[in-house]
């Protein structure tokens, strides 16, 4: 579970350096990259730590109910 976050993580630490290092039309591009990816870092926590088998199942449940 933390080796995910960690990963989650270092990508975006990743995509910041990457951004620092770049110059021009690249680093415009690595900008709007990371921009995206911090703007939808909650959704992919989400989906990797709470969206699991089993809670989709009991969401399921509770609709059908």
């Amino acid at each position: 579970m933390l080796l995910r976050l960690f990963s989650i993580m270092a990508l975006t630490w990743s995509l910041n350096i990457l951004y620092k290092m770049t110059e021009g039309d690249a680093q415009k591009t690595v900008m709007w990259i990371n921009l995206y990816f911090d703007a939808s870092f909650g959704i992919i926590i989400f989906v990797l730590f709470i969206l699991k088998r089993s809670t989709l199942r009991l969401i399921l449940k509770s609709i059908r109910a």
